[in-house]
């Protein structure tokens, strides 16, 4: 009885062992990343309409975000990849940082979350879903 009693519990923590654990991200083709973007993203229950180019220039990833209600047009965003396989693309300008963190999909549509700090404080995270109008081809 007590072997029996110890298989449940090892075969219950591998489990749980195993249902915890995530698998590793497939790569993220740069490709599917490139190219035009509409869409919009939450701030304060509004839906605020924003355009996002991300380009290929010989290898480095950039971006540019433009956000008409906001009067931004074209402002540039560092871009890269993290492990975790998302492409994160953040702006820092005085004590204020804006990141949308995300992973292109195959069919087109890329769907995240936007990150606001002050003071590299969080004082904000909303969601964004944008959709690919023009697919960029990447240079080289």
């Amino acid at each position: 009885m007590k072997k029996l009693i110890a298989l449940f519990i090892i075969m219950g923590f591998g489990s749980l062992v195993h249902g915890q654990s995530c698998p590793v991200p497939e790569p993220l083709d740069v490709k599917q990343a490139l190219g035009i973007w509409k869409g919009a993203y939450s701030l304060n229950g509004e839906f605020i309409r924003f355009t996002l180019e991300v380009q290929d220039n010989q290898g480095e990833l950039t971006s540019k975000v433009s956000i008409p209600k906001l009067k931004i047009n074209n402002m540039t965003y560092r871009t890269r990849i993290c492990d975790r396989q998302e492409l994160h693309i953040k702006n820092t300008s005085a004590n204020t940082s804006v990141e949308f963190i995300g992973r292109p999909k195959e069919n087109g549509s890329m769907a995240g979350r936007v990150v606001f700090k002050q003071n590299d404080e969080l004082s904000s995270e909303e969601v964004f879903s944008v959709t690919r109008e023009k697919q960029s081809v990447a240079s080289n």
